[in-house]
């Protein structure tokens, strides 16, 4: 990868679709902290500094906002930690949703067999005298709506938009699992490793500043049939 796709550029502000296997910055010191990372080609791009100013999973893809002054990262961290952005997800999941609209509930927490998975549960069963396990931790909801249903090699899968109105680590992953449908490729929480990705998209963010006119990043909705070989949806759009 020698490259980097900017969606937004302003003084205090980047935007970029983030691809999905891909870093958003340098991170810790472990197996992928030499690979490229989003910060790094940005760098390459615009030649300047940036700050990520929220998370991606490294599987995810999509909109992903960077800072380029510390003050700009630090409002729009604000936004974030007041549940203010909107932020709207596509994926693919397994099977067919009997229902067009879906909303979990289920609070999150951290895995206490694992450093870096999460698990549906409440914090306090797990961490009674441990309060930096909860960082993570703590209530959580997501709405699932049904954009189309199909097949993904031969397989049932529902093509879902999801509103989160919370932040947790790994939220849709585990709320799409915990109502029974697992994402498509999701080799952390499920055993697909044959998909080529996580079927996983930040398709939309809004971010309401008071200071400055808002932003909103949108990118490409990546699970088409055309981008998308062996995805057959049932609407005529999809």
């Amino acid at each position: 990868m020698s490259s980097i796709v900017v969606i937004h550029r302003c003084a205090e502000y980047v935007g970029v679709d983030k691809p999905f296997d891909v870093r958003i910055d340098g991170g810790r010191h472990d197996e992928k902290a030499e690979e490229p990372n989003v910060a790094a080609l940005l760098r390459e791009v615009i030649e300047e500094k940036v700050r990520h100013c929220h998370q991606l999973d490294y599987a995810t893809s999509g909109a992903m906002l960077y800072a380029l002054t510390k003050e700009a990262a630090r409002r729009a961290a604000q936004l974030f930690e007041a549940r203010l952005t909107k932020k709207d997800y596509i994926a693919l999941v397994k099977g067919h949703l009997a229902q067009d609209t879906l909303v979990c509930r289920a609070p999150i927490c951290q895995d206490p067999a694992h450093d870096f998975k999460m698990m549906i549960g409440e914090k306090h069963e797990f961490f009674p005298n441990e309060p930096k396990k909860r960082k993570h931790s703590g209530d959580a909801t997501t709405r699932l709506d049904v954009i189309a249903r199909g097949h993904y090699n031969n397989d049932k899968v529902t093509k879902v938009r999801l509103t989160p109105t919370s932040g947790r680590r790994h939220q849709l992953r585990l709320h799409c699992i915990h109502l029974g449908h697992p994402i498509v490729g999701d080799a952390t929480y499920t055993n697909d490793t044959a998909s080529p990705r996580m079927m996983l998209h930040a398709l939309r963010l809004h971010l309401p500043f008071d200071h400055r006119p808002p932003i909103t990043l949108e990118t490409p909705d990546p699970f088409l049939r055309t981008s998308l070989p062996g995805l057959l949806l049932d609407d005529e759009n999809g």
